[in-house]
């Protein structure tokens, strides 16, 4: 009996972040369900964000980037909410897929997210209407105006040292300027902070998270995988 043809194909070879190790986070924009304002984690650690007042909730955008659904936050109140901290780490690699269309200063990913929270601990934000990489106390930041377009921000925190990729490309560095603060207890997205004038004004289609500093080999493939699923170049 001839082997069914469907066997003889080779398995598909599409990278996926949890092929790399130390994934804390994967959130991915088809993944959220605007009813309930739940964005669901594809790492498999079950770190799902959420948001229950309707109105703080971001919305599926009538924007795409590259045919792809992407999440719009409003700039005023949006910010889903998940009630650990577990991105107040020494070490970490963070990368984001995402635009800023205005305001001076917004979270895309933050530990420190209460009101009157420290700023000594790993987070992508927005600061003076750049894009930045935090550490402890510190920032590396884009090139004024580089998330005013969709684009591919990663990044590094090596015991508070902070170093800012866009697309691929190295744009700053900065040593830390503290020690790691361990007493906030949320990590938010949308917003730096819950305070007034810290919410994003922008689009948000995916946020990858590793607790540990990957290679740069490790980092490239990563950077490579969304920019390819985002239409960006990169290096």
């Amino acid at each position: 009996m001839p082997m069914n043809p469907r066997l003889l194909r080779p398995l598909a070879s599409g990278f996926s972040p949890k092929t790399i190790s130390g994934l804390a986070l994967w959130l991915d924009a088809p993944e959220y369900n605007a009813s309930t304002g739940t964005w669901a984690d594809k790492s498999g650690n079950g770190r799902n964000f959420d948001q229950e007042i309707a109105a703080n909730r971001p919305i599926v955008s009538a924007v795409t980037q590259n045919g792809r659904a992407i999440l719009e936050f409003d700039g005023s109140n949006d910010q889903l909410i998940h009630n650990t901290n577990f991105l107040q780490v020494p070490d970490c690699t963070l990368f984001s897929a995402f635009r800023r269309v205005g305001g001076t200063f917004g979270g895309v990913i933050t530990s420190a997210s209460v009101a009157g929270a420290s700023d000594r601990s790993p987070g992508i934000l927005i600061d003076s209407f750049r894009g930045a990489i935090r550490g402890f106390g510190n920032l590396s930041v884009a090139n004024a105006g580089s998330v005013d377009s969709f684009n591919i921000t990663s990044g590094t925190v090596t015991n508070g040292a902070s170093v800012i990729f866009t697309n691929g490309t190295q744009i700053d560095s900065d040593a830390a300027s503290t020690t790691l603060d361990t007493g906030n207890t949320i990590t938010a997205i949308g917003t730096y902070r819950t305070e007034t004038g810290n919410h994003l004004n922008g689009y948000i289609g995916e946020i990858i998270v590793y607790t540990r500093v990957l290679t740069v080999s490790e980092r490239k493939r990563v950077e490579g995988y969304l920019g390819k699923k985002w239409g960006i170049t990169v290096a």
